[in-house]
């Protein structure tokens, strides 16, 4: 007997796929998905970019802005306003400065406060900034950057060939802040404070002495490596003599007028520098070996460098403060009424007014053609414009110049990348955004000088 069984039969239909018409569907759909989702990524990720850019243009203005207002602070700060004409100087009487310091000392010779130069750094920024309306200054200031004491002189020793070297006193509480340390006595600050860069470089800084009468003289260092340093635990500064033949002039010299008596002892002295600030397209040689291949043309830089007695500048000392600056400007206020201190006439100028520089001129030439009183010694504030540009070009329109305002001046808002003013009336991406940033300082050093 056999047995027969029967499976039931399962429908075939419940085991069909998806047509392929459902399946274009889905796909399609899932197409336009993903190419609304990568769109929408591609605009998120170019505006995060931009405003990246743009950031970083703001934050390079900033913190350039920042560092520029410290030294602006410190402009006259245990130095003069202007060395040609300052009363406090000791020299013999009716002498004028520029007999009594050598011709290579360039850098001594014009020792101000403020020296500026109207569009000092437009050959650096050429050809952009002929066509994009730019014209931006150098500055230099003078004064203390390096320390904010005076060092009491234990002796002044005789003349030896073309130095003079100046013994300070170890034990003054000015003296034990620079060179004390938990190991001892260490030499580096007190030759970063007076002739800052490398130890074995042979630069001459300058240098403030005040004497007992409270009149003020100035010298160069020596231009040999140890012209700064400690000595069988005694500090020293070697001064280069000048051209009577002596390093510091004594009262005999002076009529009285201030100057040396004795061996020095107990009279005052100080570090001197100047700081000029500019833009430039030629960074420095470690900067240039950082970015080859791969230069900008047209990426300028704001510099602060140090130039010494004699008018040099060294890479040593040279600081990138910013990259993509574009625009440096300065205004001042100024006094312009009688000199004594009963004066309350106040002058301003513009950005844009070249008048500014006929005040802070170079002060070893003769003054600008100008009503007097002036002089660097008569500004009494400084207002700073700097404008920097976003990296890269991410604009095809330009956005034209705010109107001239006073005395012309003008910001502008989108900067031409390309290398000559045709190719900026394309429609291409050749501009970038640009942010600008205005400051005003008080020379609070010099507001009581009127000669």
């Amino acid at each position: 007997m056999r047995w027969i069984v029967k499976l039931p039969q399962v429908a075939l239909r419940s085991q069909r796929g998806f047509t392929l018409t459902e399946l274009m569907a889905s796909l399609t759909a899932g197409v336009i998905i993903a190419g609304a989702v990568v769109g929408i990524s591609r605009a998120a990720s170019e505006t995060f970019h931009e405003e990246t850019r743009t950031l970083t243009a703001q934050s390079g203005s900033r913190q350039s802005m920042e560092q520029l207002s410290l030294d602006l602070m410190r402009a006259g700060y245990m130095s003069t306003g202007n060395i040609q004409t300052d009363p406090s100087v000791a020299k013999p009487p009716g002498e004028l400065m520029n007999n009594l310091i050598p011709n290579q000392y360039v850098g001594l010779r014009r020792l101000a406060s403020v020296h500026l130069v109207v569009g000092g750094s437009k050959a650096a920024t050429d050809p952009q900034s002929t066509f994009a309306g730019l014209n931006p200054d150098t500055i230099e200031l003078g004064g203390n950057f390096t320390t904010t004491d005076q060092f009491p002189i234990r002796e002044i020793q005789p003349t030896t060939g073309n130095c003079q070297t100046i013994l300070l006193q170890t034990d003054s509480p000015a003296m034990w802040r620079l060179i004390s340390t938990a190991a001892g006595i260490d030499q580096t600050p007190l030759i970063n404070a007076f002739k800052p860069g490398p130890v074995t470089s042979s630069r001459q800084f300058i240098v403030r002495i005040q004497d007992s009468s409270g009149r003020y003289q100035y010298a160069p260092t020596c231009p040999q490596a140890d012209a700064v340093g400690i000595n069988g635990g005694v500090p020293f500064i070697k001064i280069a003599t000048n051209s009577m033949g002596v390093g510091i002039l004594t009262a005999e010299q002076t009529k009285t007028t201030g100057g040396a008596s004795g061996y020095g002892a107990g009279m005052l002295i100080n570090p001197v520098q100047i700081v000029r600030w500019s833009i430039t397209n030629a960074p420095p040689d470690f900067a240039v070996a950082a970015m080859t291949p791969k230069a900008d043309a047209s990426k300028f830089y704001l510099q602060r460098e140090l130039v010494d007695a004699v008018g040099r500048t060294d890479v040593s000392t040279t600081q990138v403060v910013s990259e993509y600056v574009v625009d440096l400007k300065f205004g001042f206020t100024v006094e312009d009424g009688p000199v004594d201190a009963s004066n309350t006439s106040h002058k301003l100028f513009a950005f844009d007014d070249p008048l500014n520089g006929t005040y802070a001129y170079d002060v070893s030439a003769p003054p600008p053609a100008t009503a007097p009183p002036s002089g660097p010694q008569r500004v009494r504030s400084v207002r700073v414009r700097l404008a920097t540009r976003a990296q890269v070009a991410d604009r095809d329109v330009a956005i034209p110049v705010t109107p001239a305002g006073p005395a012309g001046q003008r910001f502008m808002y989108r900067y031409c990348t390309a290398s000559a003013a045709a190719q900026c009336s394309d429609r291409s991406l050749s501009y970038a955004r640009v942010r600008t940033l205005t400051n005003e300082i008080a020379l609070s050093n010099q507001s009581r000088w009127f000669y």
